[in-house]
Order: C-alpha cells, then sequence, then structure tokens
C-alpha cells in the first residue's frame, strides 16, 4: 500500500527506518495490521485484514473536532472507503469491569451504509477482595 499526502495526492518519500523513533502517524499514512497492532476483523458485509489508514482520537475533545474538521475538508473519506471503524474502552475501577465497545459502519456498493455494533465486558481482575492473595496462590 501506499502512503498519501493529504487530499490523497502520492508521496514520493521513502519510509523511515524502524529503530528511529517518529512523530504521530499521519492519517494519510497506511499501517499494515503489525504496524497497527491490530486484528483481522469479521464485519456484516465484508472482513477487514486489520491494516489501514489510522486516525487516533486523542482525550482533548476539542482539538480532536479540528483535526476531524481538516480531515472532511481535505476528503478523508472519499467514494473509495469501504468500512470505518471506531473502537472505544472505558474501565470502571469500582466494580472492576472493562468495557470494549467496535462502532463499524461499511459502505455498500449501492451508496448505502451498514452499521455494526459489538461491545465487550470483562473483568480485569478476576480475583479481587479479602482473600484474593490466597486465591490467587
Amino acid at each position: 500500500m501506499n502512503d498519501f499526502l493529504q487530499g490523497w495526492s502520492p508521496q514520493n518519500k521513502t519510509k523511515l527506518e524502524k529503530g528511529k523513533e517518529t512523530k504521530q502517524i499521519s492519517p494519510w499514512q497506511y499501517q499494515s495490521t503489525l504496524e497497527a497492532n491490530s486484528f483481522p476483523y469479521l464485519g456484516k458485509m465484508a472482513s477487514y485484514r486489520g491494516g489501514g489508514f489510522i486516525f487516533e482520537l486523542g482525550p482533548d475533545g476539542d482539538a480532536v473536532y479540528g483535526e476531524l474538521k481538516k480531515l472532511e475538508t481535505s476528503n478523508w473519506i472519499d467514494r473509495y472507503t469501504r468500512a470505518l471503524f471506531t473502537e472505544l474502552s472505558i474501565y470502571n475501577v469500582n466494580i472492576n469491569l472493562l468495557c470494549v465497545a467496535t462502532l463499524l459502519y461499511e459502505e455498500l456498493p449501492t451508496g448505502g451504509g451498514q452499521p455494526f455494533v459489538n461491545v465487550q465486558t470483562i473483568r480485569v481482575y478476576r480475583y479481587i477482595g479479602n482473600f484474593s492473595a490466597a486465591l490467587m496462590a
């Protein structure tokens, strides 16, 4: 896969060496499954290899909104986009539960779309309480 500059114009630069530190990866740069630390995903309409053009949302809502506006004006999502993934994780310390939500929107060849939601909740620490040390030993 190729990397691009803003607006999907081709980039003629060579990739940086693996040993060098890089700043935040551009949403115009393709990431393989290994580079994205991802895994294949089975949607309703197709299966996806796990790599792609990735934009990571940060914790600051105003900054994220500005970046999303830039992506919108430069047509980051275009007619060649087949799926959009949004992954969220929320941890509740009080009840020791981690909730991971995957929101998937698949673009259909007819121009419509198919939303899909997958929510999984897991207990992070299996043994907590007064006897946790004895049970884990």
